[in-house]
Order: structure tokens, then sequence, then C-alpha cells
């Protein structure tokens, strides 16, 4: 017998066998004649061939591998019909494609059996050796193309069970940054108002002081109480940021939106921001918006960021430089709110960054360090959760324009 090159029978090349190997053909027939003519029919299309003479031989001989079995159905120990259905629910054989060859059982009758019984072809002899050939590589292809959809079907379940735990872990990723923004959120509104109240006992001591209730004061004590004063309503601010910040983060904003005539609420600001303009010397110029402008917002809400974005403004620019501020139609749907300063400008690539909660760009040695970089974060939020935007433009040595917009009324 020739000797046969064996190889993994689970292993394919893609358009046909492993380059270098034969796939091997195991004939079950009890007639050494016909396994004889079989084989040789078999060898000389390259195939290599193992001969078994019994059904028993067959299936323990499958176990070992073989790429395809043609299996004679007249046998002397069990018929071809009981070797195909213990081959087929063996599942280390199950794959193996079965080629029934009969010289007895040749009706229909015996063909549609043996295909019942599992088989994936039925012959009978006398065959001819070119359909015996066909044939047989016409399984094999046939179990190659099967074995490639196991494969895919195999490596698309993996790549979904993949896709699956990916998407777990980023679930799980997510809830755990929610829960620690929202831990973060609530230590700071807690500490907040935790801190608010000496803070406010101290404004209202001070009070006490200045008004002379625990007696006379001095030149030098009031001049301290006005200090004391002033660095109390400052820590104020920056904790109602801090609050503020938080109650965003954790959605618990609400919003008055209603008809709100701009010109009205920017007027107001004057008497806002004058004391910091004149101690910094600043020049604030107000373009009066036309009296028709109205947008859709929260007043308080729109002021509120007005005034950060004039605060901002003010910390940034040099002494006798200019803030203007103005209004005007965007278009059908829009308001724009313009807060211009001479300062030194913003750099390209931190236009973006400004807006980030704590983030701070470096001040001129004359700036005061009053801040915790929340005010730019909260404004956009608060235009955000009225249906507006804020942006800035910028260059460097140019100053900047911080832009406020709000849907039209």
């Amino acid at each position: 017998m020739p000797e046969i090159t064996k190889r993994p029978t689970s292993t394919f090349a893609p358009g046909g066998a492993l380059a270098g190997y034969q796939e091997v053909v195991l004939v079950v027939d009890d007639s050494e004649a016909n396994r004889y003519a079989v084989g040789q029919m078999l060898r000389r299309a390259g195939f290599g061939v193992i001969e078994v003479g019994s059904g028993e031989a067959g299936i323990e001989r499958a176990m070992e591998g073989a790429d395809l079995i043609i299996l004679d159905v007249h046998l002397p120990d069990l018929d071809g019909y009981e070797v195909v259905r213990r081959l087929k629910t063996d599942v280390r054989t199950a794959h193996i494609p079965v080629l029934h060859l009969s010289a007895v059982r040749r009706d229909v009758t015996d063909r549609v059996q043996g295909l019942e019984a599992g088989a994936d072809a039925y012959l009978t002899h006398p065959v001819e050796p070119n359909e015996l050939v066909a044939m047989s590589k016409a399984l094999l292809r046939l179990r190659r193309v099967e074995h490639e959809l196991v494969r895919q079907r195999g490596e698309a379940m993996r790549l979904h069970e993949q896709a699956q735990e990916a998407q777990a872990r980023a679930e799980e990723a997510h809830r755990q940054a929610e829960d620690a923004s929202r831990a973060k959120s609530d230590f700071l509104a807690v500490m907040s108002h935790e801190l608010r109240t000496p803070l406010n006992a101290i404004g209202g001591y001070a009070e006490m002081l200045a008004m002379g209730i625990h007696g006379p004061v001095t030149a030098a004590q009031r001049e301290a109480i006005v200090r004391i004063q002033a660095a109390q309503r400052h820590l104020s601010s920056l904790i109602n940021d801090v609050l503020d910040h938080a109650r965003i983060e954790t959605r618990r904003v609400q919003y008055a939106i209603a008809d709100v005539t701009l010109h009205d609420a920017l007027v107001e600001l004057d008497a806002l921001v004058a004391p910091q303009m004149a101690a910094r010397e600043l020049e604030y110029v107000y373009i009066p918006c036309d009296p028709q402008l109205v947008a859709r917002a929260d007043r308080e809400r729109v002021t509120q960021i007005v005034v950060n974005l004039v605060a901002n403004a003010i910390k940034f620019t040099p002494r006798g430089g200019r803030i203007t501020l103005d209004c005007a139609a965007d278009d059908a749907q829009h308001v724009t709110l313009r807060v211009r300063d001479t300062g030194p400008g913003i750099p390209a690539d931190q236009l973006q960054s400004i807006f980030e909660p704590f983030v701070q760009l470096d001040q001129p040695r004359s700036a005061p360090n009053d801040g915790v970089g929340l005010g730019l974060a909260i404004s956009r939020d608060l235009a955000r959760g009225m249906g507006g935007e804020l942006t800035v433009e910028s260059r460097v040595g140019e100053g900047a324009t911080f832009i406020l917009r709000l849907p039209r009324a």
C-alpha cells in the first residue's frame, strides 16, 4: 500500500487541501476486489487511501481521522446504514462526509434509505472512475465550505462575546464614573452649605461691629472691618460658584424661561460692576440694545452669565483698558450678547479648555487671584441649559470676545 502523508483533518487551505498533504479517503468494503478498484481510482487522483473490510473496523478507523469515507452498504457485521448512523451521531466523526457505494443495494429505495441514515451521497457499482473522483472532490469541497462556515461562525461568536464584554466593561466604567461624579457633586454641595453658615455669621458680626453695637469703633478698626467684610463676600462668592457647579452637574438647576427684554436686563449691570471697574481704572462701555430685542431665557441666569463674563474680563484687562458689552439679533431665531476686553488675549490651543471646570489661564501679575476656575464653566452650562451656547473668539495681544447666544422670542 502506498505511504499516506497524514494531516489534521480539521485543517484546510482556502481553495482545497493543504499544500504538501494528501486528503485521506477511508474505503470500507468487505470485497477485496472492490476495495482495490476504488483505491486505485482514488490514488491515481492523488488521494491517500486506507482500506478496511468491516463496519466496526471502519468506525474504529474513522475515529483516528479521515477526510472522506466511501462506505459499502452490504457488510458482514453491520450494514452500511447502521455504520453511517453511528458515525453521524458521534461528535468525533459526524463532520466526515460519507459516500455510499454499493454493488447490491441499487434501487431508489436503497438510495433514499442511505441518504436518510446520514450519507452525503450514494453511488452504485459499476462506477465510472471520473464520476467517483468528481463526487469525492465535490464532497470534500462541501466539507471545506462547511468547515469554513463553522470557523467563521465561531469567530463571529467570539467577536460578539468580546463586544458584549467590552460593552459591559464600558457600561460599568460609565456607571462608576457617574457614581464618582455624583459623589463629588454631593460632597461639594454639602461642604458649600456647611461653609456658608459660619461665613454668614462672620458677615453678621462684622456688620454689628461696624455699626458700633459693641462700642465705639476707631478708624483703624473700621478699616479692618471693611477688609473682613470684603474677604467674607469674596469667599461667599467662591462657595456660591462651587455650589452652582454641583447643582448643574447633578441637574438640579431650575430655569424660569420667559421673554427677557435684553436692554432692561443689561442696563442694570452698571451698578453691579461699577465698583470693580473703578478699582481697576477700567472703562466700561455698554452699547444699548434695541428695546425690541427679546430673548427666551431665564433673566436671573442671563444676568449671572454676563456678570461672570464681565468679572472675567476685569480680571484679565490691564489698568486703563476697556470692556464693552453689546447685543444684536444674530438671525431670526437667535440673539447674541458680546463682552469684549482689551486684555492680552487667549492662545488658540486654550480657547476650549478655558470652559472646563477648575481651569485657569496664567493671569497678569497685576490681576487679583480671585477665582477657582468655575465661572466660565458655569456660564457655558447655564447657557446650554437655556438652549443657547457660550463661545469665545480671541487672538493673543488683541483681547477676547465672549459670545452668549440665546433663543430669540
